[in-house]
């Protein structure tokens, strides 16, 4: 098919008429912006709906590298403008312009690969986003909590994601004020485990009391159990914890054991 000669008789059909002005039009560039043309009334006409598409569908098939042109008939492929395109684009052709859209894209260069943010350029981008959080001074309700809980049980990783999330945290330091600080966040009542079994009450609900010992097995006293332990001594309630269970020797410079008759 001569697409050229359908093209150019459309367009010369399209600058001998008149078109009543209750009927709806579309602006079309007869040389293609893309391709130098200007926005001169010259090279302006007036197209139905249809006509566009089909003078569209012309250009991508006379310049089917220009990325820029098969970016403008995807669009008019998806695009809707005042419910006043009525065409229906053809499985076929949906499918070509689909596929030759993807194929550009994969050759187009990233844009902002190489580049880099100016001082002022971060500077504004910073002011930009600022104070637009969504979810700033707001708290779950207890029902969206116990739903996000419900959802996320027996939510399970898959192999490849789990690695990927141990891949992107290798190699990573923290200065020594860092560890300090998480090592202090995880100390008696600063820790987050801790604050929450002291809100719920979870480890009072079947108390079990503990003892402590010195590394040399003398006995020191007995609690009523480990969190009250963690927090008074500013040691961390899971370390204990994992001493009890047979799993670390010692926890906070002392050997922990359940009181016998409390297991009973």
């Amino acid at each position: 098919m001569d697409y050229k000669k359908h093209y150019d008789n459309l367009m010369e059909k399209a600058k001998n008429r008149i078109i009543p002005k209750e009927i709806y039009t579309e602006r079309h560039h007869i040389l293609p912006r893309c391709m130098g043309g200007s926005n001169k009334k010259e090279n302006i006409v007036r197209l139905l709906p249809r006509e566009h598409y089909i003078s569209h569908l012309l250009l991508f098939n006379m310049y089917p590298n220009n990325n820029k042109l098969a970016y403008a008939f995807w669009m008019m492929c998806n695009g809707y403008r005042k419910n006043e395109r009525k065409y229906i684009v053809s499985g076929r052709i949906y499918e070509d312009i689909r596929n030759k859209f993807i194929e550009l894209n994969k050759q187009k260069e990233p844009f902002f690969k190489g580049k880099k943010h100016t001082e002022e350029s971060k500077l504004k981008n910073s002011l930009a986003h600022k104070g637009i959080a969504t979810w700033i001074n707001k708290k779950h309700t207890e029902e969206s909590k116990i739903k996000m809980s419900k959802a996320a049980l027996g939510r399970k990783l898959s192999e490849e994601t789990r690695k990927k999330m141990s891949d992107s945290k290798k190699g990573i330091k923290f200065s020594e004020e860092t560890r300090k600080k998480m090592s202090e966040n995880t100390k008696g009542e600063n820790n987050n485990y801790t604050k929450y079994l002291k809100k719920t009450g979870l480890p009072h609900c079947n108390s079990i009391q503990i003892e402590q010992y010195t590394i040399d097995n003398q006995f020191i006293k007995n609690w009523e159990n480990g969190l009250k332990a963690a927090i008074a001594l500013g040691i961390n309630y899971k370390a204990i914890n994992q001493c009890l269970r047979g799993k670390t020797k010692t926890s906070g410079g002392f050997i922990w054991k359940y009181k016998k008759n409390s297991l009973s």
